[in-house]
């Protein structure tokens, strides 16, 4: 197939050279089976084994206890969660179990966690969170430790942070936020430092960034974004800037990217997307590609992917999933393969699920 040349724009700040319009690495999408229970706002995390854990979510009547594998093209269901929950965080730790935390309960933010052990597909507790929270975030830390941020207590945003240890299953306090915010990015830094970016504050939509420095436990200011956001995607590239897209400012859909680099303690713009999205996902691929699938758009539900080409500096079409979706998960296999699964479309929660291949 002929490759076009053009004569790239400025982006992230460097003037780009005259190259060849980069293809997509996900380019077609096939449906595969559906899962056993339709859901939205739930989890999957790949597992060491190299099959996909989805936990929990709401079914479109109430929270789930319910929890599914993904191998070999189907789901088969496994052992259920101790507590139903929605738009809680999951994390791998490295000895392949899986910590679940927070979320969201008949109305109720949950203090609980658990951790699925993949070898015997059960779940068992460990220890609560010091605050009840949703809208959190969770990060794997470089020493292995998971740091929770944020989030909604109930009452109002919280700037509370706390650590997970692995080694002992406690709990513990760490710095406070600068600002409370909910609905926020976290991100970690090639040097261990996690960036959060955005959310929704107690005034509204944030443009602030923060960095947590887990040697000291305390939290600095970054630069502020350009552009105040929320229910956005943050994603580590190769190079070690992270990629903000899209979200929602007030009543604002957002096609705006712009990319934070470390080195430089500076945002710069990026290209925008084709289409204005909130609700979406973002995966980085094995290429260096971040690939964004579906999400909210002006007119409901989008099916247009586009992937972001790091060396490029520029997005592509990666062509139509066959579902519009947004409140979805989707994850990267281990063969490059990205999985969808479930999400919301409309007023129905989906149990459909789909993997999109170049």
């Amino acid at each position: 197939m002929k490759r076009r040349t053009i004569i790239l724009s400025l982006t992230l700040g460097l003037a780009l050279p005259i190259g060849s319009v980069a293809e997509p690495t996900i380019s077609t999408w096939f449906r595969v089976r559906d899962l056993n229970e339709a859901r939205y706002n739930h989890t999957a995390t790949l597992l060491l084994n190299g099959r996909v854990l989805v936990a929990g979510g709401f079914n479109g009547t109430s929270e789930t206890r319910s929890a599914e594998l993904f191998h070999q093209g189907d789901w088969l269901l496994t052992g259920d969660l101790a507590q139903a929950r929605q738009s809680h965080s999951a994390t791998l730790l490295q000895d392949g179990t899986v910590l679940v935390s927070g979320g969201l309960a008949n109305g109720a933010t949950l203090a609980s966690a658990e951790l699925f052990d993949s070898s015997l597909e059960t779940w068992s507790g460990t220890g609560n969170l010091n605050l009840g929270r949703v809208g959190h975030t969770a990060t794997l830390l470089l020493d292995l430790r998971v740091l929770v941020v944020g989030g909604f207590d109930g009452t109002g945003q919280t700037a509370s942070a706390e650590l997970y240890d692995p080694s002992t299953g406690l709990w513990t306090l760490t710095g406070s936020l600068e600002t409370a915010r909910e609905k926020h990015t976290a991100t970690l830094l090639n040097d261990g430092r996690v960036l959060v970016a955005g959310g929704l504050g107690a005034l509204g939509d944030l443009a602030s960034a923060e960095l947590y420095n887990p040697a000291t436990g305390t939290w600095s200011f970054a630069p502020n974004m350009a552009q105040a956001r929320r229910e956005h995607t943050a994603t580590r590239l190769h190079n070690g800037r992270v990629l903000v897209v899209a979200g929602i400012n007030e009543a604002v859909l957002l096609e705006t990217a712009e990319a934070y680099d470390p080195a430089r303690n500076i945002w710069s713009p990026a290209q925008p997307l084709a289409a204005r999205r909130r609700q979406h996902t973002a995966t980085a691929l094995f290429d260096g590609a971040v690939l964004i699938v579906g999400g909210e758009g002006a007119r409901g539900e989008l099916s247009k992917a586009e992937e972001f080409h790091e060396r490029d500096r520029q997005w592509t079409k990666a062509g139509r999933t066959v579902d519009a979706v947004r409140l979805h998960t989707t994850t990267l296999l281990s063969g490059g393969d990205v999985l969808v699964a479930g999400g919301l479309q409309g007023d129905e929660a989906l149990a459909a699920s789909e993997t999109g291949t170049q």
